[in-house]
């Protein structure tokens, strides 16, 4: 691989490729230590809802696994820790993979500030989608509008380089949610009784925000 010029990012459009290739190209690009640092995005390519998890997650305790393997849905697991999502052509990908000393020396290689970093790159531009008093900030490790999530993060840090994986909601079916059986209640701003409830698609905040 080209050695790639410091403190630059490098982006790629990924939405040609199916999600399982798109995170096997984040793998890669993320353990090539000389490869610089990248922003790859994408809207999710997939022919059926299709579950990724975490490296760490078990299907058991995650997914509904007789209704999963009844309709066929593709399970995956990703290299990062984080969270099970059920993704569809309706999820946006971004994802920052850095060599921290080239690009962003100031920000400590530590899950939180990696994430504070991200809420600070985010703040100005959904305020420029949205207006300034959107309500827009991190809230433990999800984006948030007041207290509506519509965005999922995961890490994967390595020595002094790191991936933050953002999956955003432009649009979702309630019904495929219930492919995944713990949906939100480990996030302690959603009301356990109605646990999609509290979940919105970015598409449907930002005609709120902007009517």
């Amino acid at each position: 691989m080209v050695q790639a010029q410091r403190g630059l990012i490098q982006l790629v459009n990924a939405s040609r490729l199916r999600i399982g290739e798109q995170i096997r190209l984040e793998e890669a690009l993320f353990r090539a230590s000389s490869s610089g640092s990248w922003c790859v995005f994408s809207q999710c390519q997939v022919q059926q809802p299709t579950v990724v998890m975490g490296i760490s997650g078990k299907p058991k305790e995650l997914v509904d696994v007789q209704r999963v393997g009844k309709d066929n849905i593709p399970v995956l697991r990703r290299f990062t820790g984080g969270g099970t999502v059920i993704v569809n052509p309706d999820t946006l990908f971004v994802s920052f993979i850095v060599d921290s000393k080239a690009l962003l020396p100031g920000v400590k290689v530590f899950p939180r500030e990696i994430m504070r970093w991200s809420e600070g790159f985010y703040t100005p531009i959904f305020a420029g989608l949205c207006g300034p008093d959107n309500g827009f900030h991190l809230e433990d490790t999800d984006y948030v509008f007041d207290e509506v999530k519509f965005g999922g993060n995961a890490q994967g840090i390595s020595g002094k380089r790191w991936v933050h994986h953002t999956s955003f909601l432009w649009d979702y079916d309630t019904t495929q949610m219930g492919y995944l059986s713990n949906v939100c209640y480990v996030t302690r701003f959603y009301n356990p009784q109605s646990p999609i409830a509290s979940i919105y698609s970015f598409s449907v905040i930002v005609s709120f925000l902007n009517a």
